[in-house]
């Protein structure tokens, strides 16, 4: 674990303050053969003490509790669900709290990645405050079932009510954004330079997306064909058109 050493894990035990430290928890791996657990996939960062709200990480897992598969194009992911995301030993900082619940989140982990980490995770929803994601279940390998479950009376109509929601399109956008030749194969869209550094030009005016390696997206330009990405850092990301046609850009 990251940020904190052997010596100081033990003393926080005997304290008994070590569950204060763990805010983000982890998944773990259990081998039937061997009776052996291992960590998995660690939540987040490992703090020494509650994270300020200027510490908090963008990027991390709250209570994940159930865990279920999909496959799309002979690929498996992991379908990360979190529950309710609590609010003791310091999980989520007081000058976070929102009044009325907790927004739990919905992520994909691509199994063929060695010894994933939290930036390998990639977001695929978030419920209104409140509810819990459950039920995760791949129909097939283009559309995914999940349900939101009791999220907070106080949110306005129809985000007070549960509901199981069908989310389709995988089969597209996993291949396209995992396979390199598949994303850039459709030219009817293209930028250039790519790499980049401070301006990206399209060759052809349109609403477009950025998004980075993880899923995220970083950036949206409308009725373009010109983007100025020089707040963007070093790395690969996608950009997608109007159309739904995604290139993959080297940014410098």
């Amino acid at each position: 674990m990251t940020g904190i050493t052997d010596a100081q894990i033990a003393d926080s035990i005997k304290a008994g303050k070590y569950r204060l430290y763990d805010v983000y928890g982890r998944i773990t791996e259990y081998d039937p053969s061997t009776g052996k657990v291992k960590t998995f996939l660690e939540g987040g960062p490992f703090f020494i003490t509650s994270p300020t709200a200027a510490a908090y990480p963008s990027r991390h897992l709250g209570n994940p509790d159930g865990l279920s598969f999909m496959y799309v194009d002979g690929k498996s992911y992991m379908i990360i669900q979190e529950d309710l995301n609590g609010r003791t030993f310091g999980r989520v900082p007081s000058e976070l709290n929102i009044s009325n619940g907790s927004i739990c989140e919905m992520f994909l982990l691509d199994m063929s990645i060695s010894n994933p980490k939290i930036d390998d995770l990639f977001k695929i929803a978030a419920i209104p405050a409140g509810a819990e994601i459950t039920g995760g279940v791949a129909l097939d390998d283009n559309t995914l079932l999940f349900n939101s479950q009791h999220p907070a009376t106080s949110n306005p109509f129809p985000y007070n009510h549960s509901l199981t929601i069908a989310m389709t399109g995988f089969r597209k956008a996993l291949v396209t954004s995992t396979n390199d030749d598949k994303v850039n194969a459709n030219l009817a869209f293209e930028v250039y330079p790519n790499p980049a550094s401070r301006e990206l030009k399209l060759n052809k005016t349109t609403d477009v997306a950025i998004y980075n390696a993880t899923g995220n997206r970083v950036m949206v330009s409308r009725n373009s064909n010109i983007v100025n990405i020089s707040n963007l850092e070093s790395g690969i990301y996608y950009v997608v058109d109007a159309n739904n046609n995604t290139v993959k850009l080297v940014v410098e």
